[in-house]
């Protein structure tokens, strides 16, 4: 007895991702939103720990684009795991990667830049 494709499988037994997106072109318009995005992080870079203000607007653009990502990384990957013989979800999970690794490559300054502001300024940003 051969094994169904996932393709071949009644729904009922199918994870269902659409509530995470209704669709795969939401995926794919959310997944271009957030690669033009990741290009405009690096602006931020020495601007974090000029103010408060700054250090808050520069944080919660990054982790706003790094929630979102999660949420396109989580859907290829379910996709892939589903049916890691279907080409289209291996390149799916292999963009969002993609994705990842450049905005991991656009943020790397944050860190550092937090870092280098010294233990006394953040506390008196945090006051």
């Amino acid at each position: 007895m051969a094994l169904k494709s996932r393709k071949e499988m009644d729904p009922a037994y199918q994870w269902d991702f659409t509530h995470i997106y209704p669709s795969k072109d939401e995926w794919e318009r959310e997944l271009a939103s957030l690669s033009d995005e990741v290009a405009t992080l690096e602006a931020l870079k020495g601007t974090l720990v000029q103010s408060e203000a700054s250090l808050k607007a520069g944080l919660d653009k990054i982790f706003g684009i790094s929630c979102r990502m999660e949420r396109v990384y989580l859907y290829s990957l379910l996709h892939k795991e589903s049916d890691n013989g279907e080409p289209e979800y291996q390149d799916m999970a292999g963009r969002a990667m993609n994705l990842y690794v450049s905005f991991s490559s656009a943020v790397s300054f944050m860190g550092p830049e937090i870092l280098s502001a010294g233990e006394d300024k953040l506390k008196t940003f945090m006051e």
